[in-house]
């Protein structure tokens, strides 16, 4: 029986097999595995590095009985401007919480203090005795300077999140873009098999820059 069967791979699935490093380009060596019925099958690995040296493809070790058609590469690039829409990372989302309850915090303290200022201000002289008044005092001071300590130290803290959090957003951004950008070649590769094979493997060596 022969026919053609079409075949999608996503090369980010699958780990690397090897990758010998020279002074500015590496070789690399991937392996998929693949099934493959009698007659034509229509092989596309996609995900794979845009900065492929076309001219140094091999395709190998598929198994006995399989020819090797044709096969072409292709690259491609989102529109400019693109960017794909990815998760927030969890780190990212680990900062924004902790903002916010740095945050909550920071709001619990300002009214913290409004209620130390306008307590102290409810206080007489005609009502409270003069020792009284002072030991308040005494005690007003003393966590009014918390208070705004504390204060200083919550927004000295968001800032150090917020700092965070843009370093974060922009490894995110570039890293996006990055994997956007260096990941649209895509390889097409036809096989004539003679017989079905249920456990075939396509090997692919490639130089990138």
């Amino acid at each position: 029986m022969t026919g053609s069967t079409a075949l999608c791979i996503d090369a980010n699935e699958f780990p690397v097999s090897s990758v010998v490093i020279f002074r500015t380009q590496a070789e690399v060596t991937r392996s998929f595995p693949i099934e493959l019925q009698a007659g034509n099958n229509d092989l596309e690995i996609k995900g794979l590095p845009t900065a492929i040296q076309q001219d140094s493809l091999r395709i190998q070790g598929v198994g006995k009985g399989v020819t090797l058609l044709d096969h072409a590469i292709s690259s491609t690039f989102p529109p400019s401007g693109y960017v794909q829409a990815a998760a927030e990372p969890s780190k990212l989302k680990e900062l924004r919480a902790l903002k916010k309850a740095a945050e909550a915090e920071l709001k619990v303290l300002d009214t913290q203090a409004d209620l130390l200022l306008r307590y102290s201000k409810s206080m007489t002289a005609e009502h409270v005795k003069p020792e009284d008044f002072m030991e308040y005092m005494a005690v007003f001071g003393k966590a009014g300077v918390q208070n705004v300590d504390a204060v200083k130290q919550k927004e000295k803290e968001i800032e150090e999140i917020d700092a965070q959090i843009k370093k974060e957003v922009e490894a995110s951004r570039t890293s996006s873009e990055r994997n956007e950008h260096l990941r649209q070649t895509t390889i097409y590769v036809v096989l004539s098999s003679e017989t079905e094979l249920k456990a075939a493997e396509l090997k692919i060596t490639y130089v990138v820059d």
